[in-house]
């Protein structure tokens, strides 16, 4: 029998939950105070979300058994411009999506975290080992009842101080990370997934998981061949 092939993306897993019960267990967010009343944060300068910045990334398909593929798709992330939402300066980002299109995404610095226009920390410098967000991705599309729920979703920051080397340079990174671990039964062969945003101070987002299938032997990552940051 064909595995079952679907594509997980941040913007599915956001549609696909909306439509259930939540049961999600967050961590307190942050107070939004303006980072400039305080001393100097490290976290805004892994982001370097000033207009005119950008990024450009090559996507490669990275095998589990160790394997990659570089593969000729390039895309470009940048900050277009600072807006105001509720009296508060945002940082307008806009992302390329895997198959085609642009998200945008609105951000801000809040003490030692990056945060967006919703609530949802990005980042930050200081607090690895506690869990940001942990919630289920639940849909019917993928599964019917029971089976439902496909994995359990924590988000987190990971792997502090980690050297990666990408087209670019070698730099020594932070990652955000959002780890699938899957329910049966979708846990057959792949037990869990993660996708990881690796940012490198001064620079921005170097490398960072695009997507992956379910039960599928491989993942999609973009990684950092051009940028501006200043």
């Amino acid at each position: 029998m064909r595995p079952t092939i679907i594509l997980l993306s941040i913007l599915f897993v956001v549609a696909t939950t909306a439509c259930r019960k939540r049961t999600d267990q967050r961590a307190e967010l942050p107070v939004l105070i303006d980072s400039v009343l305080m001393p100097p944060w490290e976290s805004p300068e892994y982001i370097k979300a000033k207009p005119g910045n950008y990024w450009v990334y090559r996507t490669y398909k990275i095998y589990d058994n160790g394997s990659e593929e570089a593969l000729n798709m390039y895309d470009t992330a940048r900050v277009e411009k600072d807006t105001v939402i509720n009296r508060r300066v945002y940082h307008k980002m806009l992302w390329p999506e895997f198959g085609g299109g642009i998200r945008t995404e609105y951000i801000t610095d809040s003490l030692d975290y990056v945060v967006t226009n919703f609530g949802k920390i990005i980042f930050s410098a200081s607090e690895f080992g506690k869990v940001f967000d942990k919630r289920l991705f639940i849909s019917q599309q993928l599964a019917p009842p029971p089976y439902d729920t496909i994995a359990d979703v924590t988000h987190q920051m990971a792997d502090r101080d980690l050297t990666i080397n990408v087209p670019v340079a070698t730099f020594n990174t932070s990652s955000y990370s959002e780890r699938y671990d899957f329910r049966p039964p979708h846990d057959n062969p792949v037990k869990s997934r993660t996708y990881y945003y690796r940012y490198a101070k001064g620079v921005g987002l170097v490398s960072y998981t695009r997507a992956f299938y379910l039960n599928a032997d491989h993942v999609y990552e973009a990684r950092l061949v051009q940028y501006k940051a200043k």
